[in-house]
């Protein structure tokens, strides 16, 4: 809220990873556009980058019409394609619920 206005909507979803869930949270703009995204929890051993911001911030700008794919509009981790994978699902449910 600013000025007593709704101005973004914040998502807390998880997806089971390789060896445990991935927890985000993914923040929205009014129009359904991806402004921040943080990791909240982490099990895996492996692909520790997707909770560095310079991973995460590729998803912002991606909405309702984006491809948000690993491979096409997301580059994913090398030795952890099944957390970048998680991630990209995790946010491209938190964009079309709000879409």
């Amino acid at each position: 809220m600013k000025d007593g206005k709704k101005n973004a909507v914040a998502l807390i979803e998880s997806e089971p990873g390789k060896w445990g869930p991935i927890e985000i949270i993914v923040v929205l703009d009014l129009q359904g556009a991806v402004t921040k995204v943080e990791v909240m929890n982490y099990e895996e051993k492996r692909g520790r980058p997707i909770a560095r911001e310079a991973y995460l911030k590729q998803y912002f700008g991606k909405d309702g019409k984006s491809a948000l794919e690993v491979g096409k509009d997301i580059n994913g981790i090398s030795g952890a394609t099944i957390s970048s994978k998680c991630v990209t699902f995790i946010i491209k449910k938190a964009v079309i619920v709000t879409g």
